[in-house]
């Protein structure tokens, strides 16, 4: 995870910008929630590397803040 707008497929007809993912939740669909309200589904062939990427944001959001700052 490089890039500050990083876009997934999420099924077959959406693609999304990670950067206004603002939750998910895993069930036996497993959906994400976008800032604006969008409630997205996440297909059973793309859940295992949006989750990843989504884990990954979190970190990275951990270590160095909402602003890309390192925090101290």
């Amino acid at each position: 995870y490089t890039s500050d707008q990083i876009f997934m497929r999420a099924n077959k007809t959406t693609i999304v910008n990670l950067n206004f993912v603002a939750s998910y939740s895993k069930g036996l669909v497993y959906m994400i929630y976008l800032v604006d309200g969008t409630e997205i589904e996440i297909s059973r062939r793309k859940k295992g590397e949006m989750l990843e990427l989504l884990d990954i944001k979190k970190k990275r959001l951990l270590t160095k803040g909402p602003e890309g700052k390192k925090e101290e």
